[in-house]
């Protein structure tokens, strides 16, 4: 899959022919939830709309790229990372704070 500005790797498996999943900060994430956790790790702060501008070349809605967000948070809770932000701040990759 290639975005407008991002092109997206999808290798498949030699034995089965399943898209390969990949590993960010120990987590095991789809292809475009790798792209899209890249992205906010290079541009703290990007919002929703820019990354479906460029992960998804404007075919989706914004409200779909903060579903896979929540979906990369859920995959990233065993880590100590978690992405913040939202809708006026844009995203960030943030160090989880511990529990006290």
């Amino acid at each position: 899959m290639t975005g407008l500005y991002y092109n997206i790797e999808q290798q498949e498996c030699p034995h089965c022919g399943k898209i390969m999943r990949l590993f960010r900060f120990g987590a095991m994430l789809t292809p475009i939830k790798a792209a899209i956790l890249d992205l906010v790790c290079k541009r703290p702060g990007i919002r929703a709309e820019t990354i479906n501008h460029v992960v998804f070349d404007d075919e989706t809605n914004p409200r779909n790229v903060r579903q896979h967000i929540s979906q990369i948070n859920d995959a990233l809770a065993h880590t100590d990372y978690v992405i913040q932000g939202g809708r006026w701040h844009g995203y960030r990759l943030m160090k989880r704070r511990p529990a006290t």
